[in-house]
């Protein structure tokens, strides 16, 4: 009786699992029979392999999420009753099919999460360290012609992040949202380590959007942080905006939030290069110029200008890219290349 029990439900267990495979055709696979998909939990794509089933379940090592192929069958929607053929003649005929079938599944256990770094308890400590630094003014007028008023005023510092890999000195300042510290960010002095990092557990947030207000005539949006303290410093009247993680991490969210306050025009300035708003010949150029310090990418950056201008665009907000060729700007080129140049003192910034 065991064995006819047995019997009866590895073939229930096939015929689910064929069925669950023709629901998915053309997913990657691997040689054990597990078949990749978007986890019906937390989304994680199909393309990152971190959620699969096979005849033993399915499980996502992202979120955690597992059970059996008749759990997978109901989140999906799809009882078991009602799911489509397979599309073959016999479950054993089916491509992805392994016939090791087993009722007794149980997903992997879960790591231990790490606790939050010790910043994240009291963050206003480690600022107040980096205000302490001796050389943190000079090392940030290096950096940019920042007044001392504008150091002190969005708290420039410098030190070691803590929670990194880099144990090199940088110059440093914190990202706020909603009135408290969200992340620390660093940029490089002088080793050889990324040029900018956060410290582990810091969140994205959008820099400046305590600015945002109807009425606005312009709002400027910049690569970094330090590029709009820059702008607002020299250019009278303007409210800049950046991603605290980088132009790469802008959100909708956010683009959405700059159109609510509905400002008259919004200039998009990322720096001139490839992850920017480079443009004409000159992408061109730059374009061959990171094939070859990358011969083994498949592929070129992500334009974030362009990325950032449709979203705003998307949300009915008057956008304007900033084309660097009208200032014969080179490759590289920022807010800080625009400062320096004599069009800023004589306040024609080459804003419509």
């Amino acid at each position: 009786m065991k064995d006819i029990a047995s019997g009866r439900g590895n073939q229930m267990t096939d015929s689910l699992y064929a069925q669950l495979c023709a629901r998915y055709p053309g997913a990657s696979t691997d040689r054990h029979g597990n078949v990749f998909i978007d986890c019906v939990n937390c989304g994680r794509p199909a393309r990152d392999k971190k959620c699969s089933f096979s005849p033993k379940g399915f499980f996502c090592f992202i979120c955690s999420e597992g059970g059996g192929l008749q759990k997978l069958a109901r989140l999906l929607d799809l009882p078991a009753s009602h799911l489509s053929a397979c599309g073959h003649a016999q479950a054993d005929a089916c491509p992805h099919a392994d016939r090791q079938a087993d009722s007794d599944y149980r997903p992997p256990p879960t790591l231990p999460q790490k606790p939050p770094p010790q910043w994240t308890r009291n963050p206003q400590a480690w600022l107040e360290r980096f205000l302490a630094h001796p050389r943190r003014i000079e090392l940030w007028q290096k950096y940019r012609p920042f007044t001392l008023e504008t150091i002190a005023a969005h708290q420039f510092g410098a030190g070691i992040l803590p929670a990194t890999r880099c144990r090199h000195e940088r110059i440093t300042y914190p990202v706020y949202s909603d009135g408290k510290i969200v992340s620390l960010r660093g940029r490089v002095i002088s080793c050889d380590c990324p040029k900018w990092i956060n410290s582990a557990w810091s969140k994205a947030a959008l820099w400046g959007r305590g600015l945002l207000r109807s009425g606005l005539e312009m709002v400027l949006i910049c690569e970094s942080p330090p590029d709009s303290v820059l702008a607002m410093q020299e250019l009278e009247g303007v409210i800049s905006v950046a991603s605290s993680n980088g132009a790469g991490k802008f959100d909708d969210e956010w683009a959405k939030a700059i159109a609510d306050s509905k400002p008259e025009l919004v200039v998009v300035a990322l720096d001139n290069n490839l992850p920017g708003q480079v443009m004409g010949d000159q992408r061109t150029a730059a374009a061959k110029e990171w094939r070859a310090d990358h011969p083994r990418a498949r592929r070129l950056p992500v334009a974030n200008g362009p990325r950032i201008a449709t979203m705003l665009a998307n949300h009915g907000t008057p956008v304007h890219l900033l084309d660097w060729r009208e200032f014969d700007a080179p490759l590289g080129a920022d807010i800080g290349w625009l400062v320096s140049r004599e069009i800023m003192d004589n306040g024609q910034t080459g804003f419509p």
